[in-house]
């Protein structure tokens, strides 16, 4: 179709260009597009003009959300936040939504060769996707193709199920990896210059939020520090522990503010853990690269990605946007609860242990950068909050906010 969302679709030739509305006579106007199509086998489209939101000549861009479908609460919230704080984001018509994929899918790993997977809870697990499949798996019911087809390693799918502490793997960490392998997919499909990836606890915007991201996606640079350039094919929006801007701990009563100061870019050291991605933009040889080389999940996201050779990682500092996953307590003197589905499970394994206790891997390495020290200690405070019950989840009105799923 040479139509696409009501806008008539432009192709451009040397020398010419070429409309749909041409008024020639029927058969000629067959016997052109032939010659045309032929002539030019990968005629591109281009897309319509966005006068509201115009984009610099020859820059693609879009965002996506990841949002788990029983979690349309953690949704609204997201867009109200987008609504009132972005509008230029939540009205441009160039957001949508990645299904996130549920852990709790994930079945035992079988105990020898040849075991069907476990019991299936009750479901009928769906048909195995092809080895050469390059869709995503939206659900984790079959651990062991999830292993054959290259998506997790069995390493990870052990971690899962020994109920392994951050960086290590987990069942939601599972889910939640393969859910941003889905948005990297579809930076790489949309051929899109530049994705910027949303998790759906990320409500805290900086107030120089549009102005820096329209500055990067315009392929402006943002300064650094030494006035330099700093290249880059992942830039992170959100960090956990920069100084600048804390993500809030289940043990702090109030969030840590925000430095106020403009933001630079700063450069990430290779194989340095940058803990959490809840807002970070790719360019479309950033997205290719994880794609290639981020697969199999071996441990947790953040992790894996300081890990890949090659992937030329900056931050903003101070961050532009910051997660938001502590919930009030709903009555006086209760403790304020984590709404976490990623390390749900570890969370309760950590608040019902007295002393936390880290991964044999780590307790080998002869260095732990200051990322992963920090991240660490921040791991064994949250063994004073307590991990969200499902009723406390899901106490706001659940609506249905206007943010349509990428794949229909």
């Amino acid at each position: 179709s040479l139509w696409a969302q009501g806008h008539p679709r432009v192709y451009h030739l040397p020398g010419c260009t070429f409309f749909r509305s041409m008024t020639l006579r029927f058969p000629v106007r067959i016997v052109l597009m032939v010659v045309l199509v032929a002539a030019v086998p990968h005629l591109e489209p281009k897309e319509p003009l966005d006068h509201e939101h115009p984009a610099p000549p020859g820059t693609r861009w879009g965002a996506v959300v990841i949002n788990l479908a029983r979690r349309p609460d953690r949704l609204a919230r997201f867009q109200e936040s987008l609504n009132q704080s972005q509008p230029w984001l939540a009205s441009s018509g160039r957001l949508c939504r990645i299904a996130g994929r549920e852990g709790s899918d994930l079945v035992s790993q079988p105990s020898s060769a040849g075991s069907d997977g476990g019991s299936m809870r009750g479901l009928k697990p769906l048909k195995p996707q092809p080895a050469n499949s390059t869709r995503i798996p939206l659900h984790l019911y079959d651990s062991q193709q999830l292993v054959k087809d290259g998506w997790v390693s069995q390493k990870a799918l052990s971690s899962a199920n020994e109920g392994a502490v951050w960086p290590e793997m987990t069942a939601g960490g599972i889910g939640l990896y393969l859910a941003h392998a889905d948005a990297w997919r579809q930076v790489v499909e949309q051929r899109l210059d530049y994705g910027i990836i949303f998790e759906d606890d990320l409500t805290l915007f900086a107030p120089s939020f549009e102005a820096d991201v329209k500055a990067l996606i315009e392929g402006r640079s943002i300064p650094s520090s030494t006035n330099k350039t700093v290249p880059w094919d992942m830039l992170y929006l959100q960090r956990c522990n920069d100084p600048a801007w804390r993500k809030q701990r289940a043990h702090q009563e109030e969030p840590p503010p925000r430095l106020n100061q403009p933001s630079e870019m700063v450069p990430i050291v290779p194989q340095d853990t940058i803990p959490c991605t809840g807002a970070y933009i790719l360019t479309l040889a950033g997205a290719k690269m994880l794609l290639a080389e981020g697969l199999p999940a071996d441990v947790q996201l953040d992790k894996q990605m300081g890990e890949i050779s090659g992937l030329r990682r900056a931050a903003l500092s101070p961050p532009i946007a910051q997660c938001e996953e502590i919930v009030p307590a709903a009555e006086p003197q209760k403790t304020p609860c984590r709404d976490t589905d990623v390390q749900l499970s570890n969370m309760k394994k950590v608040y019902r242990d007295t002393d936390v206790q880290l991964p044999p891997t780590l307790l080998r390495r002869r260095r732990l950068t200051d990322d992963l020290k920090t991240a660490l200690k921040d791991l064994a405070e949250e063994a004073s909050g307590v991990p969200c019950e499902e009723p406390a989840l899901h106490s706001e009105k659940e609506g249905h906010p206007a943010v349509d799923d990428c794949y229909v």
